[in-house]
This record gives C-alpha cells, sequence and structure tokens, in this order.
C-alpha cells in the first residue's frame, strides 16, 4: 500500500469517527417526500403552478405534513423571472393534531445556460402564519430569507441530473441569527412525455442551531439538533 492509499484509508477511517461521534448529537430520520405539479403557460410572459405534496415522517410511517403551493411567475428578461405564491400546510403537531399554516411569499429566479450545464439561482422572502384564529400564537408572523442554487445538466433529450444546496435564514427570530438550515440535493429528471417529466431525488437536510423556534418537528421535540434523510419523487405536468 502506497503512502497515497494509506492516507485516503486514514483520512476514511477519521471520517467514520467523526460521523459515529456527532451522531450522537442529532436526532435522524427517514423520510418520503412525493409531489405532484401542474403548470399552465398563459402567455409569453405569465406561467401558472400548483404543487400537491405529501410528507411522510418517522421512517416514512406516517404522514406528517400535506400542502398545496400556488405560484405565479412572471418573465422580466430571457433569465430573468419574479415569483409570487401562496402555501397552505396541515402539519401535525406534538398532540398528534393537523395544524394549519399559511405561507405567503415574494422572490426572484436567475437562469443562465452554458452548453449543456443549467445554473440557477433562487431567492425567496416568506411570511408565515401558524393556525391563525385558533391558537394564542397564531397572529405572530414568522419572517424569513431562502436561498437556493442549482446546477443541471443535460445528459441527454430525456433525462437531465442535478445537484443543489438551499440555506434558510430566519428575520425575526429572538432565539438566534444566521442560517437556521441548510439542505443538499441530488436527483434526476427523466422526460416521460413531451410535456410530462419525472423527478426522483434525495435531499439531506440539517438544522444548524438550536431553538429553532418556528420549525420544529414532533418526532425530534427536546432534541438539540436534528437531520434528515429525504427520498423524493415528483410528476410534472405543463400545458
Amino acid at each position: 500500500m502506497n503512502k497515497f492509499h494509506k492516507r485516503l484509508a486514514l483520512s476514511l477511517v477519521f471520517f467514520i469517527c467523526v460521523l459515529i461521534g456527532s451522531a450522537q448529537n442529532y436526532a435522524s430520520d427517514s423520510q418520503l417526500w412525493c409531489y405532484l405539479s401542474l403548470q399552465k403557460k398563459l402567455n409569453k410572459k405569465f406561467d401558472l403552478h400548483l404543487k400537491l405534496q405529501g410528507r411522510m415522517i418517522n421512517n416514512s410511517s406516517e404522514l406528517g405534513r400535506a400542502s398545496s403551493n400556488f405560484r405565479i411567475s412572471y418573465k422580466v428578461y430571457k433569465n430573468i423571472k419574479l415569483l409570487i405564491g401562496y402555501n397552505f400546510t396541515e402539519k401535525k403537531n406534538n398532540k398528534e393534531i393537523y395544524k394549519p399554516r399559511h405561507t405567503y411569499y415574494g422572490g426572484i429566479e436567475l437562469k443562465k445556460d452554458f452548453r449543456r450545464f443549467e445554473f440557477s439561482y433562487r431567492n425567496l422572502f416568506m411570511c408565515r402564519y401558524k393556525s391563525p384564529f385558533t391558537s394564542y400564537d397564531g397572529y405572530i408572523a414568522y419572517y424569513y430569507d431562502r436561498h437556493k442554487v442549482t446546477i443541471k445538466y443535460e445528459v441527454s433529450k430525456r433525462l437531465s441530473c442535478y445537484i443543489a444546496e438551499e440555506v434558510n435564514m430566519p428575520l425575526n427570530n429572538p432565539q438566534l441569527k444566521g442560517l437556521s438550515r441548510s439542505r443538499t440535493y441530488a436527483g434526476v429528471d427523466i422526460n416521460v412525455k413531451k410535456h410530462q417529466k419525472l423527478e426522483l431525488y434525495f435531499m439531506y437536510q440539517q438544522q444548524l442551531q438550536q431553538g429553532d423556534w418556528f420549525n420544529q418537528d414532533i418526532s425530534y421535540t427536546g432534541k438539540p439538533l436534528h437531520q434528515y434523510f429525504v427520498y423524493g419523487i415528483g410528476y410534472n405536468i405543463s400545458f
């Protein structure tokens, strides 16, 4: 075994030990996320988009949340879009009761093609209300900023693969400042028909700080940090 292989083996052992040692500080869960996406092109400038999603949590054994997301996009220039939308979510709480969440958002999306590559950046400003009119804190608005960078590669006319990174930043959280969550994606898009596409992906999500007061899942109550291993499948239809 030469020096390179020895160093590689030692690095792998060290990396595995770090993972084992740090795993005790995290509560983790394997989840399944499924969605159906419908997109209608009104004209050269405006698009309508509806996305229905369900998330299976606790090792994909129970429905943790269901949501419907309605969005309007406006093409300012060839590679620039403005976005505005509303998301309604029913999320299970610690008492095994589904509670509503209302999220309003606006943002911008930038894209640039280079040969077979597509580079995109999306920024969203979001405002969320939890259980308005049914809880004592339902009137509180939760603001946060979300950034996502995606690199996609067209393997063929029917197949594309991508990687992406997304970070979430609460803006009025009294418990923490800075980034609260990160998401790392790897996936493929398969063109099934002319206007229909199947998406398969894996996503790793990690809470970066303690005390994330508006986004804790019921599975991890009392845990300092948590991480998700998400397997996703989606179907996109445009017309």
